[in-house]
């Protein structure tokens, strides 16, 4: 063999800052999806904390109306031995009997409430083969400094900044990162690119070429000249796509601002909603249902007062109940609203 393989080096110059481009796209891809991970558990946390609500005032509901239906029956006994004696006339233990009733049916449905709450809330935690035996535990509201505080504008100001670091604004941002850096790496694309290389080339002497021709070294430069071709095509794609992430990041902003104005309200409602049971309309029934067993003992009212007295009690003691469910559940939506989720990094 008269000729030995050449040997060449080739290396590539890239112009137009496109390594350091690739390297922000690829940072900025791989924060989307680890942000989409952090909004699915911020969601999924506001979901849990709304069904563990709905099971706790469910049990509260329930826990009243059995209390109800014991102090009936209690009720119901004394009045059928006063009625034996001649003390009481029967129509009043009728009405018993028919308030007993109405108590048993909303208790069955109580029931049938609760279990189905259960089993939402097993869904959502990963037991639903125990969901019947799950028992939600009361949120403590008065060591909760946001539960009475009113919502100024100051508060509602400073989470609509912390509302730009939600995980779903940090992905849409990420994402029009990416589209941004695909636009500058089309446009860096109709930089030329320097390519230089260099080769060694040895012919050797043979039996058949006694002189050889000796070593070549050659230098070449390459250099694209693009003709009829700047890629148009790439870079109006990527502008396209940098559009399109725009707009999903402004519906995204949108979306972040509606659910903050809308928490706020509803927690300041759930407020009121509170403040109400607890300052006039609880204090009016106890004093009511108190004033209405006292005078039935005497004889100074009837049955069907003592009745309704009894069931109003019960209908703000279990509106006490509901409003405190509430104002925990916008609690946790304005929790879910503004403040994010760390983001454990990918590796």
């Amino acid at each position: 063999n008269t000729y030995d393989p050449p040997r060449r080096f080739d290396q590539l110059t890239e112009r137009g800052g496109n390594p350091a481009l690739r390297r922000s796209g690829a940072d900025a891809a791989r924060l989307a999806p680890a942000a989409d991970l952090a909004d699915a558990g911020r969601r999924a946390i506001s979901a849990v904390a709304h069904a563990h609500q709905d099971l706790w005032a469910a049990q509260g509901r329930q826990a009243q109306l059995l209390a109800a239906a014991g102090l009936g029956a209690e009720s119901l006994r004394l009045l059928d031995q006063r009625v034996r004696a001649g003390d009481a006339p029967a129509l009043d233990a009728t009405r018993f009997r028919l308030d007993d009733a109405r108590l048993q049916a909303d208790l069955r449905q109580a029931e049938a409430d609760r279990q189905d709450l259960q089993r939402q809330l097993g869904l959502l935690i990963g037991a639903g083969t125990v969901a019947t035996q799950l028992q939600a535990q009361a949120v403590d509201l008065s060591a909760d400094t946001r539960a009475a505080a009113p919502m100024s504008a100051v508060a509602v100001e400073a989470a609509a900044t912390a509302a730009e670091r939600r995980p779903d604004v940090v992905a849409a941002l990420a994402r029009l990162a990416v589209a941004e850096a695909a636009r500058n790496l089309a446009a860096a694309a109709g930089t030329r690119d320097v390519s230089v290389g260099l080769q060694f080339d040895r012919w050797p002497t043979s039996a058949t070429n006694s002189s050889g021709t000796g070593n070549t070294v050659s230098l070449s430069l390459t250099v694209p000249l693009f003709v009829r071709h700047a890629f148009e095509g790439e870079l109006a794609r990527a502008e396209a796509d940098g559009s399109v992430a725009r707009e999903a990041l402004r519906r995204v902003r949108d979306n972040a601002g509606t659910e903050l104005a809308r928490s706020a309200a509803q927690v300041g409602a759930a407020q009121d909603r509170r403040r109400l049971v607890l300052d006039q309309l609880g204090p009016a029934a106890e004093k009511g249902a108190a004033g209405a067993e006292l005078a039935y003992r005497r004889g100074a009212s009837s049955a069907l007062e003592l009745l309704d007295a009894r069931r109003s009690l019960r209908v703000v003691r279990i509106e006490r109940i509901t409003a405190d469910a509430e104002l925990a559940k916008a609690l946790a939506d304005w929790q879910a609203a503004t403040v994010p989720i760390a983001m454990n990094p990918l590796p």
